[in-house]
């Protein structure tokens, strides 16, 4: 009972305390703006309030969004200096990103996280590509070229009821460009530290109503400087835009890329820098189609197929009769593999309706079917072949203005699958306009995470013949019993219970000083539930080579997380923009198994944040500062002086524009991690005699230079 109402006086608190930093705020942030109104800048870049189009998949101004959105445009994403889309998301407060080795990074929101994205929904143009044999974002074989995303809306907080399953953390909806928007030619050269060579060719034009984009390129670089976690890829991709007529619209994208990746994992001898290599072929198909039935009522069909195979074959040691304490010769040493060749399929076809029957009320509703397949040989699952899960979705939300201060957003979403069974995910967000560029919200949302294939019923075990001479052992020798000998990983007990979520938060949005100033915060409260873990199991025994615990995959942990995110960005002048970030998470761990051993409440910094300075000179050069300071963390899978350190990262990127008629030339030189070394996943450490202790992939200080063509 104390403790009940020691949570009621902390609700109480934080929303009291929000309010009145809120109405501090607003009084601060008029007299501002009464100062600024008379500025009169010749371009201003913030001369609408931005649109979000994934927390409710309504178009809201950000000022009426019913959940708290970052949006990383087209210039942001520039300015930044970034090579991968993880390293985009370091700009956003609340996230923690970190590269397991050089080719795996790792992105998450409020932590809970290791080196598997189980938690984040991410989207491209509307398709999810989270991968249900792996549990996780593959964003090393995401098909896709940072020279194409239009912008990133991240909504920071659960979001299921607009996207379902697995919108638990966060969810990251990217959105490409048009290909009105990318005609003629446009190549790129990328070199730079750890023997990076990239390059890209695109190609657009139309034909009538239909515009299109074909795009072609190949990702190279050595990874870091002690593992064996090299890159190799080539893909290509193509989108075609097609306007039927004035009321239809059909869209039409796919892809495909070939990846070898440079695993990290160290060989028998212990030697960090040899490994395996790790085969990926990832494809996609995606169609959209949009009607207009009248100006209030329209509707969106789209179907798309995510295709991923993986090979990776590696050595998990030298074996012999010694290592079950039998004398040596008693039968043929050997060094024994895994081999996991794994094939994911998915189908997704949705159906979604617009209305608005009232001038103040707008609706969404739709449902979707989805299909997961997994095919796999008994390394990963009990019975090898095709593993499938199918889910089926209903999904509703509704704005309703009451008026002009006050709007109400309500949403849920109810699923079922073959796993969990049913849940639902509701959402409701109050949004009060102090102003016609200032607001408060109040948000209820919750949300599931339905457990993968993998998760529930799979499993990691390798077996190994052993022969005597080089043959096979007869049955009729007491030998025989013991062959196949195993090595067991990972087991997973099945009958798990899908993943929960309840979170409250306010926040305060502004856009002021003349549409140049923008300001977002919110204070938030999680409370997580039958979390999925790895726990210790006990050992097989019998033939089993790990005598120690196995793993185990079980509902074993809760959290709460509370703390607070603050966001400015601010258009100083015509040619200056300054954007700034910080984050302020705690994080209290409740175990739920007794084997548990996961440290969550470790899992995101205490404090983290960051400042990006862009600045256009006359002289056609454009100049960027990008500075982040990340407390201590660790990830799930990492304690203590392996994991990550605080660290602070300062990146600078300098571009010039050349231009001539229609062609135009951009050379840009960008430094990263100037300021220092850091481990930001995997800290590095040796032992006593210089040998590795821990395997690590330290970020260093890289250059890179680009030459971009537009002809």
């Amino acid at each position: 009972m104390r403790d009940l109402d020691h949570a009621i006086n902390y609700m109480s608190n934080f929303f009291l305390r929000g309010l009145i930093f809120s109405l501090i705020s607003f009084q601060c942030f008029a007299a501002f703006e009464n100062q600024v109104a008379m500025l009169d800048f010749e371009e201003d870049f913030l001369d609408e309030l931005p649109i979000v189009l994934s927390a409710t998949r309504l178009a809201q101004p950000q000022l009426e969004s019913a959940a708290a959105t970052t949006i990383i445009n087209r210039r942001m994403i520039e300015a930044s200096g970034a090579r991968t889309i993880p390293d985009i998301l370091r700009l956003v407060p609340g996230f923690q990103v970190g590269y397991f080795d050089g080719n795996s990074p790792v992105a998450t929101y409020h932590g809970h996280s290791g080196e598997l994205n189980t938690r984040l929904q991410v989207l491209i143009d509307g398709r999810s590509v989270y991968l249900p044999s792996r549990n996780a974002v593959p964003w090393s074989d995401l098909i896709i070229s940072i020279d194409n995303i239009e912008k990133i809306e991240i909504t920071r907080g659960p979001n299921a009821a607009t996207f379902g399953s697995n919108s638990f953390l966060a969810v990251i909806n990217i959105t490409t460009l048009h290909s009105t928007e990318t005609q003629d030619h446009y190549a790129r050269l990328s070199a730079g530290s750890f023997n990076t060579a990239d390059a890209l060719y695109q190609f657009g034009s139309h034909m009538g109503r239909m515009e299109y984009r074909f795009t072609m390129g190949t990702q190279n670089n050595d990874g870091t400087r002690f593992l064996n976690d090299y890159t190799k890829n080539k893909f290509f991709k193509y989108r075609i835009d097609y306007q039927h007529s004035i009321d239809d619209n059909i869209s039409y994208q796919g892809g495909y890329k070939d990846i070898t990746l440079g695993d990290h994992e160290p060989s028998p001898n212990f030697d960090p820098s040899a490994g395996h290599d790790i085969l990926n072929t990832s494809a996609f198909q995606h169609i959209k189609w949009e009607h207009q039935i009248n100006t209030s009522d329209s509707i969106r069909l789209q179907y798309y197929y995510n295709l991923n195979k993986s090979l990776e074959i590696a050595s998990l040691g030298v074996f012999g009769p010694e290592s079950f304490g039998m004398p040596a010769g008693s039968f043929d040493d050997y060094e024994a593999f895994f081999n996991i060749n794994v094939q994911s399929e998915r189908h997704d076809l949705e159906l979604s309706h617009y209305i608005n029957p009232l001038d103040n009320v707008r609706i969404v509703w739709g449902g979707s079917l989805r299909l997961d397949i997994v095919n796999a040989d008994d390394t990963l699952f009990d019975t090898p072949g095709w593993q499938s899960l199918n889910m089926s979705r209903g999904f509703a939300n509704v704005e309703w203005r009451i008026n002009q201060q006050w709007i109400v957003n309500s949403g849920i979403m109810v699923e079922d699958n073959d796993i969990s069974g049913n849940s639902s995910s509701p959402r409701l967000a109050i949004i009060y306009k102090i102003s016609p560029k200032q607001s408060i919200r109040f948000n209820h949302a919750e949300a599931s995470r339905t457990p993968t294939l993998f998760e529930e019923a799979g499993r990691i075990i390798f077996t190994q013949d052993i022969t005597i001479g080089g043959q096979a052992i007869p049955e009729t020798n007491p030998l025989s019993a013991l062959s196949p000998l195993v090595f067991t990983r990972l087991l997973t007990p099945g009958n798990l219970r899908a993943e929960r979520i309840i979170n409250h938060e306010i926040g305060y949005y502004a856009q002021l000083a003349n549409n140049t100033l923008q300001f977002d915060i919110k204070a938030f409260s999680d409370k997580t539930f039958d979390l999925l873990d790895i726990t210790a199991g006990s050992p097989v025994g019998g033939n089993d080579l790990n005598t120690g615990p196995i793993e185990l995959i079980e509902n074993a942990n809760s959290t709460k997380t509370q703390g607070t995110e603050l966001s400015i960005n601010y258009q100083i002048n015509n040619n200056l923009n300054l954007y700034a970030f910080y984050s302020k998470i705690n994080i209290e761990h409740n175990f739920i198994a007794d084997t548990a051993e996961s440290r969550y409440d470790k899992t995101a910094p205490k404090s983290s944040g960051g400042i990006m300075l862009n600045k256009h000179w006359d002289n056609g050069i454009n100049s960027s500062l990008i500075y982040y300071n990340v407390g201590d963390m660790d990830w799930t899978d990492r304690t203590g002086i392996e994991s990550a350190q605080a660290y602070t990262k300062l990146d600078i990127r300098i571009a010039k524009t050349f231009r001539s008629g229609n062609t135009q030339l951009d050379i840009a030189l960008t430094g990263q991690n100037l300021y220092e070394s850091f481990s930001d996943y995997n800290n590095r450490t040796l032992n006593s005699d210089g040998s590795v202790n821990n395997t690590g992939a330290p970020q260093e200080r890289k250059f890179f230079i680009d030459i971009r063509l537009s002809f």
